[in-house]
């Protein structure tokens, strides 16, 4: 017994010794010379284990390996056309425990075949094995552990500089005399002189002024005691830096194992390959990989896992490996998911380096990689993609993979996110479109963090420009979501956050950070890049570091005969490129900069720089909406500028300082561009940015798009003709109404796209404009037919009114607003009609009035990653078609006059300042606020509207804004209205109830800003003009328990009127409480709760019951109703089913003017009365049920005293002005805003309720904020 014990410990110890150490394991494997005593040109087949001890000497015809092939440490040369491990073959060379320390060489001969020659075969499933390969097939395992005298990389500790012949490195190594090694560029990357490759269209983004690529290889002649010095074997040709954030890679290319070709691999580039199909064992640890790879031909890459599948089971790896000097690609992971690969350095190949090949790889880790140098080649010259001549150092088509402290040095971008919209190639026919998973540019971002990317010709992470079909690419988002995924909306099913974390980019020639739509990215550095950060989307970008110049000046070359003192990015020489730090995209947004930090951009006298800018070429203005000045800090920095280069991204700019700290405006601030319509009382010129500062305001900005194609006029009137304005051809220009030919303007040039042109501009809302059209000569155009209008990027609440003009007499054959809900607008006869669902076309003017009305309410923002902000909701697209076909000739006989606004958008305003002064809880805050209302009582939708926009400063996504009530110095009560969004700029719509809109008039209300439930701020809420008070009620006290009028019961106290009893449709979907305590009548109520779209209340189908009789004297049906504490404003309606000739049922919503507490809150029990007529019951209603609405499915509701009235639903009279507490009187103390140099400016200014407008004023440098708020008509 103790024997077998003993025996079976040893064998467990053995077999433990055998998974470090195979080579253990060799037993009585005979050897290779024993078995193949005479191999020369021999086609050898291992079918026992065998061991490899010496070189053959001779050059095998191939070597296939059918049983355990070991190679023993020893200094040896295998050579041969091909090595094929087959199933259940093993080729073994050393362990984890005992690694190769001799040198052990795999070579592989052969000459070029044609791509579709097999000379090893193929595998099971078809694959082509092609030729000259090292092929590991399905089933077959491969372990090769070289001896690394680490670490394969490192960093060097200080600047080396040019000339000198030796290194210092931050870590000790283990590295020995002889090996080699490569030192990456701390400079801009190398540049193709463009007189080699003139006018070459194969390398369109490699071509410009010679610049010389500093990538440097050299020999180690001696180390230093300490390990850290290395001395070379040259002196070096560029300085190398190492200091600050950018210190030079240093990565070691020997390895004791190596798989090369043979020399004449080099003449056409076609060396060997290594592919490996789904085995028991892939371990790939220590080996160089060198000479490899077959140019042009699919498949035939330096090291290629391909087609595994899942491979979680068997861990395959590469690890401590160094793959250099290739003819395509390094590495590549094809349909196969989970590989490893960790701690590897590749330099000098053509083509995308690491590379993931059709789009569905996943579970790949690539961990602490070194990659330099990608050389760019043309399909024309043996490239495989259409995007080679862009070559990257990691190539990435699926997201859902790991990338943590790699570093990317030498090629077009580092990390080249280029995700197709569906997989192509083997992942295309394995998975086909009707995988509700192959949608790789929908999958989650895996891990990306402490990546390094510097010294590339374009980007260092670049998220844009993703694989079409072809190859070929497009300008494309990345929008990760959770699956399953689908063609069309919602696409998934939710989003999800791709978040990008500390990554390094510097001396990139173009961009640091560049991509598109919602992405996520924080404690980045980006240095000594062009431009350091270029997102659209709605993006938040936190606790970075920008830096536009740092002590790195490179090795700057004469440039024409010029020295300069630093390397320039621009890769054609120029020395005029503006430096820029944070860059805003022409369309998407809104953009939050938060906690970043910009330092040195300052401008020369040959190059402007700041550190935010918008895009300085893009046909299109961006989207305002983007809010920096979350606590960013600026040292030795220009915060911001404005080139004006002749495109128009930059002529209608319009950002916010959120926090007000780069404009010194308390509270915040807009930034925005020179075009005269955006000036209003209180902008000042900032001369050092080329741009104003504006402070907040209650309008804010909607952008407009016009698209559709325009004809010359002939035989303008005079005085139309519009010139260029600098470098831009205007094609279109917005006029404020009544404001004439010499008036403000916003001018436009726009861009042809696909044959439609299309312009774009920002208007300040609330007001009305004049649109014009001109032809690229700028003489007067006709009004394209049709013509598009989109109103996009709005607030909550905000509205325009556009007139275009058209011939006299013109009809239109449709107005409709497309996408959802497609409606198509009615024709009216006034401006008093107008309406965002109508339209009128005047005769006296000869122009079409369009009102576009955003009514958002904004209950549920989106959220940047934790700053929520008030989403415009509505993408507004109206399509215009006249009979005036292609001659839709204008009138040009002016701008038309100011018109009076419709009933249902002229406002009230209201105002509040925010400070400590008035908080209870902390009167010594110094944080600030504003905030601007806009009161209808008389609304497009019925219900008592207050617009709002709420500015501050009180940092952090923990703040909270609220709407409070009572008297000044005191602690007021929470009223059930949200404010969803606090960490940022809030808009939005509230409806008021009764008292609400009393509380409101008398000045009762206070907004209040907390920061982690601690009030920061508060102010009060008070007229900033005429305002009104709600018209009494007509409800009286007695009428509700018991009413002066006849009634007949429907519901009472806990039950319902017999012969009726409880009712519902689809009962799953509500649920009815009658003995809930909180009553208005009696001792319960009746409490329903709806889960879903459904509907309950009172039936009359019980036996014996033919239905209700309801008596002519009848003329409303009402009910009592509210909501549990903390619910509010449940849109409702009744359903009745009714018997007769023809069965039927009809449903109504209730309308607001039928609730006589305007809102249906939790503090009061609102009578809701609704006239009979709207019902039309005729015959006997078997159901009378009360429904909640399908956009609100779940809803809470207590009613009582259900019943009809013999009382007529009469309609809320109309309101009269009176005079309430004056914001003016409140808010005595005058603000200092800065001052510089305060031009002239025209603008539009006035009040009331009518549109108007007034020359050239002089803006006075002290404003109150009240005048702030001055509704500018």
């Amino acid at each position: 017994m103790k024997s077998s014990f003993v025996l079976l410990v040893s064998l467990l110890l053995l077999s433990s010794a055998w998974a470090g150490c195979p080579n253990n394991a060799i037993g009585s494997a005979r050897t290779f010379a024993s078995q193949f005593p005479s191999p020369s040109d021999q086609a050898v087949v291992i079918t026992q284990d065998t061991v490899l001890e010496t070189s053959p000497g001779v050059v095998l015809k191939s070597l296939t390996v059918r049983a355990k092939l070991y190679i023993k440490d020893a200094n040896l040369e295998l050579r041969t056309g091909f090595l094929k491990v087959e199933s259940g073959g093993y080729l073994i060379a050393g362990g984890s425990d005992c690694p190769i320390n001799n040198k052990v060489k795999i070579i592989l001969h052969g000459p070029q075949t044609d791509k579709d020659v097999n000379t090893i075969g193929v595998d099971y499933d078809g694959t082509a094995f092609g030729s000259k390969g090292l092929v590991v097939a399905n089933g077959g395992s491969i372990s090769l552990w070289g001896n690394v005298q680490g670490p394969t990389w490192t960093r060097i500790a200080s600047t080396a500089t040019k000339g000198t012949n030796s290194i210092t490195l931050k870590d000790e190594v283990q590295w020995a005399v002889g090996d080699a090694i490569v030192i990456a560029s701390t400079d801009f990357s190398g540049v193709v002189d463009f007189n080699l490759k003139n006018s070459d269209v194969n390398y369109p983004q490699a071509r410009g002024f010679p610049f010389p690529d500093q990538n440097e290889r050299k020999i180690i002649t001696a180390i230093s005691s300490d390990k850290k010095t290395l001395t070379l074997d040259s002196a070096l040709t560029y300085t190398h830096w190492g200091s600050g954030n950018q210190f030079a890679e240093v990565g070691m290319l020997n390895r004791r194992i190596v798989i090369t070709s043979s020399e004449d691999s080099d003449a056409l580039a076609y060396g060997g390959h290594i592919l490996m199909r789904k085995g028991n064992v892939l371990e790939l640890s220590g080996i160089e990989v060198t000479r490899m790879g077959q140019r042009g031909v699919l498949a035939r890459y330096p090291v290629h896992f391909h087609n595994m599948s899942e491979v979680e089971d068997i861990k395959p790896f590469i690890q401590h490996s160094s793959i250099h000097n290739n003819f395509q690609r390094c590495l590549v992971v094809h349909q196969s998911h989970g590989v490893t690969v960790r701690n590897n350095v590749a330099f000098n190949t053509s083509g995308h380096c690491y590379f993931l090949e059709d789009g569905m790889e996943h579970g790949t880790v690539f961990d602490g990689n070194l990659g330099v140098l990608a050389n760019p080649i043309a399909v024309a010259d043996g490239g495989l993609l259409p995007t080679d001549n862009r070559a990257s150092i990691f190539w990435i088509v699926n997201p859902n993979n790991t990338w943590t402290n790699n570093a990317a040095a030498g090629g077009q971008h580092g990390f080249w996110f280029a995700m197709p919209e569906r997989p192509r190639n083997l992942a295309l026919k394995l998975y086909g479109l009707n995988d509700a998973y192959a949608w790789p540019r929908k999958h989650p971002l895996g891990k990306f963090d402490g990546n390094v990317a510097h010294s590339n010709r374009e980007n260092g992470l670049h998220i844009d420009d993703m694989e079409n079909a072809d190859g070929t690419t497009s300008l494309a988002d990345y929008s990760p979501m959770k699956g399953p995924y689908k063609s069309e909306w919602p696409y998934g099913s939710g989003f999800l956050e791709a978040h990008f974390t500390n990554f390094l980019a510097y001396k990139n020639r173009d961009s640091g950070i560049w991509g598109k739509t919602s992405l996520r990215f924080s404690r980045c550095i980006l240095e000594d890049n062009n431009r350091g950060f270029m997102v659209n989307g709605k993006t938040l970008l936190s606790d970075s570091l920008f830096v536009g110049e740092t002590d790195n000046i490179g090795n700057p070359v004469p440039i024409y005969g010029k020295t300069y003192q630093r390397s320039t990015s621009s890769k054609w020489g120029s020395y005029t490129d503006m430096l820029q730090g944070h860059s805003s995209y022409d369309n998407g947004g809104p953009q939050f900069s938060v906690r970043n930090k910009f330092v040195n951009y300052i401008s020369t006298d040959s190059r402007k720089a700041a550190a935010l800018v918008p895009l300085r070429t893009g046909p299109f203005m961006l989207f305002p909406g983007t809010q920096f000045g979350h606590q960013l800090e600026f040292e030795n920095a220009n915060q911001f500028f404005l080139n004006y280069a002749g495109q128009d991204c930059e002529y209608g700019w319009n950002v916010l300082d959120a926090d007000g700290k780069i404009s010194g405006y308390p509270g915040g601030a807009w930034i925005q561009s020179n075009e005269t319509h955006f000036m209003r009382e209180g902008c000042v010129w900032k001369s050092e940015w080329n741009a104003h500062v504006c402070p907040t305001f209650g309008e804010g900005y909607a952008q407009v798009t016009l698209r559709g194609t325009s004809a010359k006029v002939d035989n303008p009137a005079p005085g139309y003709d519009i010139p260029k304005t600098g470098s831009r051809t205007i094609r279109g220009v917005f006029r404020p109404l009544g404001s004439g030919l010499n008036g403000p303007q916003g001018l436009m040039q726009g861009a042809d796209t696909g044959g439609t042109y299309q312009l774009m501009h920002n208007l300040i809302t609330r007001k009305g404009y004049a649109v014009e059209f001109y032809t690229a000569e700028g003489t007067p155009a006709t009004t394209p037919n049709p013509l598009r209008v989109n109103v996009q990027s709005s607030n909550s609440g905000d509205w325009l009114i556009l007139a275009f003009p058209y011939p006299s007499g013109t009809t239109f054959t449709e107005v409709v607003d497309e996408y959802y809900p497609s409606t198509k607008r009615t024709a009216v006869n006034s401006m008093a009609e107008l309406t965002h669902l109508t339209y009128f076309f005047d005769s006296a003017s000869s122009h079409l009035y369009l009102l576009t009305f955003n009514d958002y309410d904004g209950s549920n923002p989106s959220d940047v990653f934790g700053y929520k902000f008030s989403d415009g909701g509505n993408y507004r697209s109206t399509r215009i078609t006249a009979s005036c076909g292609s001659a839709c000739i204008p009138p040009l006989n002016g701008v038309p006059s100011a018109v009076e606004i419709p009933k249902p958008f002229k406002a009230e305003t209201y105002v509040a300042v925010l400070n400590g002064k008035q908080s209870v809880s902390n009167p010594t805050s110094s944080n600030y606020g504003r905030a601007y209302f806009f009161f209808h009582p008389n609304s497009v939708s019925g219900e008592r509207e207050l617009h709002y926009k709420i500015f501050h400063d009180v940092p952090g996504t923990s703040a909270t804004i609220s709407i409070k009530e009572g008297a000044p110095g005191v602690e007021g009560s929470t009223l059930s209205l949200a404010i969803p969004v606090g960490n940022t700029a809030a808009a939005g719509i509230l409806s008021l109830t009764r008292r609400e809109w009393e509380a409101l008039a008398t000045g009762s209300l206070y907004v209040s800003v907390a920061a982690n439930g601690n009030e920061a701020i508060r102010g009060r809420i008070l007229c900033n003009g005429v305002c009104s008070k709600p018209p009494k009620s007509a409800l009286k006290i007695g009428d509700v328990c018991n009413p002066a009028y006849e009634t007949q019961s429907i519901y009472s106290n806990d039950a319902f009127t017999k012969p009726a009893v409880a009712g519902n449709w689809n009962e799953t979907r509500s649920k009815s409480n009658f003995a809930n305590t909180d009553a208005l009548c009696g001792s319960s109520s009746w409490s329903l709760e709806f889960t879903e779209t459904s509907a309950s209340g009172a039936s009359w189908w019980s036996t014996g019951s033919t239905g209700l009789v309801i008596d002519a004297k009848y003329k409303s049906i009402e009910f009592f109703v509210k909501t549990p504490v903390g619910k509010r404003g449940s849109t409702i309606g009744l359903n009745i089913y009714k018997e007769g000739a023809t069965p039927s049922s009809l449903s109504i919503e209730v309308l607001p003017s039928e609730i006589d507490n305007f809102v249906i809150d939790d503090l009061t029990w609102s009578r809701v009365r609704i006239p009979l007529s709207r019902l039309a019951i005729a015959g006997k209603p078997r159901t009378i049920y009360i429904w909640n609405h399908w956009t609100a499915p779940t809803a809470s509701l207590l009613i009582d005293e259900f019943r009809f009235s013999t009382e007529e639903a009469a309609p809320i009279t109309d309101l009269a002005d009176i005079i309430i507490p004056q914001a003016s009187e409140y808010y005595k103390e005058e603000i200092e805003y800065p001052t510089e140099n305060i031009p002239e400016v025209s603008m539009i200014v006035g009040g009331g309720n009518k549109m108007s407008s007034a020359g050239s004023v002089s803006v006075s440098i002290v404003v109150l904020l009240i005048a702030t708020f001055a509704m500018f008509f």
